[in-house]
């Protein structure tokens, strides 16, 4: 979206406010993503793990893991 396009929402709905490769949130579908993994699939996985997989987009190794 151009800085210079005007958008007008009483509720906020389909306002971008910012883009990231990091999550991905479809209201709509109660969709809720970190780097493409539904957020369902980390329930369980260790925080760390899933810490580390946010901030550099991959799992951890087993060197990293024992670190």
């Amino acid at each position: 979206m151009s800085s210079d396009t005007v958008f007008t929402s009483n509720d906020l709905a389909g306002v971008v406010v910012g883009d990231t490769a990091i999550s991905d949130v479809q209201g709509d579908i109660g969709l809720l993503s970190y780097r493409g993994i539904d957020i369902n699939d980390l329930v369980g996985v260790p925080f760390l793990h899933v810490v580390w997989m946010v901030l550099f987009g991959d799992w951890p190794d087993e060197q990293e893991r024992a670190t």
